[in-house]
């Protein structure tokens, strides 16, 4: 699977989610050459780091939240907390395209 293909997908899973401005940037995919590499660029810049689309794709987990003083007072639920997390793993990651395709 390409580049293209991936973050198309991706775009795709975030926007069934809730992400609704995915859907301009499905609009202009089919228009990027893959040896485009600004593009793809921009693509990484625009689309992949962005928070909304982060929370879109990156799906809530169940976590339970303590306080640190008494440690006996919790509170479990999902908290949408996972994209922070991813965004920081694509960010180090040698290749953050191929990173979200672990997701799809």
């Amino acid at each position: 699977m390409s580049d293209k293909e991936i973050v198309k997908q991706a775009i795709k899973k975030a926007i069934k989610n809730g992400w609704e401005e995915g859907k301009l940037w499905l609009i202009d995919l089919p228009e990027i050459e893959e040896t485009n590499s600004w593009a793809l660029c921009a693509i990484r810049q625009f689309i992949i780091f962005n928070p909304d689309f982060a929370k879109a794709f990156f799906p809530p987990k169940k976590e339970c939240i303590c306080s640190a003083r008494s440690g006996r007072e919790c509170s479990c639920g999902n908290y949408n907390t996972g994209w922070k997390y991813n965004i920081q793993q694509m960010v180090i990651a040698p290749d953050p395209i191929l990173y979200l395709k672990k997701f799809l």
